[in-house]
């Protein structure tokens, strides 16, 4: 089985941190392809920057105003010379970062020893601004910055009262993702594993957002390459979502290519798709050209003839013979490599 070379290039990017079905288009070439990540680095590295550098000038300027503006009490006016700074450019450094912050907490501790209804709208900025520059250290492969901006946006979300909830999963799915970069796997299974227990103890339909959070599960298996969990979580994955489309195509009567839909169905036929490229690399080679043959005359499956061509490339690797033909008469194109697909787009939103 050649899976060694695949190892190294096996990965792909996480964070899938909004509550809707990821949409990503299958397309019509179908390569099966799993995107590649940078290798973790460690935060005392120098990062590349992903984005322009705060300009010191501005952002100096700005912070400086708004300090005049705190110790005249003018807080208000302190908090939008301070919102200035944070835009000042994308990406700021982490001695601007914790600037910004400390002078945004003096603030919320005066809120708070009042009645003050500015208090929640104080956190939640200061767990944006904590998102936004994690994400932008995420994408600069500094990891470890990443998670402890990550950490600090959920603390802030602690204060938060109905914005909790996206703040909250936001946060573990940075974290998570830092920490699969990493490649501390267990550890990103377990902060991945919190969103979806707090999804099953919410109140309310959350059963997107849980497709979501499972998904990100599988996916967390897949970089690992732990193929006995990665099996059952895509199988679970493949079981919520053909719930939720029995529920949108034949009790709510939606139509199949509804943009609700639609990218459940595309979601859906990727799981399919890497359940049947895991049991060929955990040395199944009958179970995958089986599990092929199932999802191939599935009538839900969107496009059956890429599975043709997941089962073509198989039965080449395989030397099986009598599969090659087969499938190459079902219209299989070979593409000459067996790798699983990304199971959402290559980006942290």
């Amino acid at each position: 089985m050649e899976t060694s070379g695949i190892a190294h290039k096996i990965a792909h990017w996480l964070l899938r941190w909004f509550l809707f079905v990821v949409i990503i288009c299958l397309g019509s070439s179908y390569v099966i392809q799993y995107f590649t990540r940078p290798a973790g680095t460690n935060s005392a590295h120098k990062r590349v920057p992903t984005g322009p550098p705060a300009n010191e000038a501005r952002f100096h300027a700005a912070m400086n105003a708004g300090d005049e503006a705190f110790r005249a009490g003018e807080y208000n006016q302190a908090l939008q010379h301070y919102l200035e700074a944070e835009h000042s450019a994308g990406t700021l450094t982490s001695e601007q970062y914790d600037q910004l912050k400390n002078a945004r907490l003096q603030i919320v501790h005066i809120f708070e020893q009042g009645e003050s209804s500015s208090t929640q709208k104080l956190y939640r900025a200061l767990a944006d601004c904590a998102l936004h520059q994690g994400r932008e250290l995420f994408r600069g492969s500094e990891y470890n910055d990443a998670i402890a901006r990550a950490q600090e946006a959920e603390e802030f979300s602690s204060h938060l009262g109905e914005d909790r909830s996206q703040i909250l999963q936001a946060s573990l799915y940075l974290s998570a993702g830092g920490l699969e970069g990493l490649h501390r796997y267990s550890e990103a299974i377990e902060a991945n594993q919190r969103v979806i227990d707090y999804l099953n103890a919410a109140p309310g339909d959350n059963e997107a957002a849980l497709s979501v959070g499972y998904e990100n599960l599988a996916s967390i298996y897949l970089d690992a390459q732990d193929w006995p969990n990665s099996l059952q979580a895509l199988t679970k994955l493949i079981e919520r979502y053909d719930g939720l489309l029995t529920d949108h195509l034949s009790v709510q009567h939606m139509s199949a290519r509804s943009p609700l839909v639609f990218p459940m169905i595309q979601s859906r036929d990727r799981a399919k798709s890497n359940l049947v490229v895991v049991y060929y690399f955990s040395g199944d080679t009958d179970k995958a050209l089986s599990k092929a043959e199932d999802f191939y005359h599935d009538p839900a499956t969107y496009q059956p003839r890429y599975f043709a061509s997941i089962a073509l490339d198989i039965a080449i690797k395989a030397q099986r013979e009598d599969a090659i033909e087969r499938w190459r008469g079902r219209g299989g194109f070979n593409y000459g490599i067996v790798r699983v697909v990304a199971l959402h787009p290559p980006d942290i939103r």
